[in-house]
């Protein structure tokens, strides 16, 4: 009788532990396949206007009417002082969402500054070269002729401006830079979206 209940208990236990393999087993690899299908990625794309000019509000208006799937995206202008070798991007975002990576101060400008057009800037909190007019005890940064209030500092290169102070300034956009998703790995999507930004921006390196 012992070794009748005994062998009976086995063959409950190897029931339940092989149908629980099972189970787990079909529901893991489905989740695992699931997840690799969907895993989505962030690359950055740069499109550079060597030979040719875009105004900010071209650039908005070409992104409007596509839909890249974009989550971050700023212009820049580049400029270097050969008196000491600074370097200094003018960046203003053109995408309602953009990212830093704040280290001191405000990382995010107010709706007043915004709709105004103040000159306030968000910097590097590192200059490899010191441009020439910053001034970091006074809190400002006098460049391309005007005066800006430093409210904060970030991890990124750039020195950024609410879009309509950069409208405002009417300077030469070098660079358009975006962030946009899309599944990883994948060549075929990566090429389509490089296709489509050639198209909205003929002749840009991108």
């Amino acid at each position: 009788k012992n070794n009748r209940f005994i062998f009976v208990l086995f063959l409950v236990s190897s029931i339940v532990c092989t149908t629980g393999f099972i189970y787990l087993y079909g529901n893991l690899i489905t989740a695992m396949v699931l997840r690799s299908n969907e895993a989505r990625e962030l690359r950055l794309y740069t499109v550079r206007f060597d030979d040719m000019e875009f105004t900010y509000d071209d650039i908005r208006e070409q992104l409007a009417g596509s839909d890249l799937p974009i989550e971050d995206g700023v212009v820049q202008s580049r400029y270097f002082d050969s008196s000491n070798g600074a370097t200094v991007y003018l960046t203003a975002p053109v995408t309602e969402n953009w990212h830093i990576v704040p280290v001191d101060g405000r990382d995010a400008f107010t709706e007043e500054e915004l709709t105004e057009g103040k000159k306030v800037m968000i910097i590097p909190h590192f200059f490899l070269n010191i441009p020439v007019g910053l001034d970091e005890e006074a809190g400002t940064f006098d460049f391309v002729g005007e005066t800006f209030q430093i409210i904060g500092h970030h991890a990124r290169d750039d020195c950024f401006i609410p879009p309509r102070t950069f409208r405002q300034l009417n300077i030469r956009i070098d660079a358009l830079q975006m962030a946009m998703t899309h599944k990883a790995a994948n060549a075929a999507e990566n090429t389509d979206i490089i296709l489509r930004l050639e198209t909205l921006f003929p002749g840009a390196d991108i």
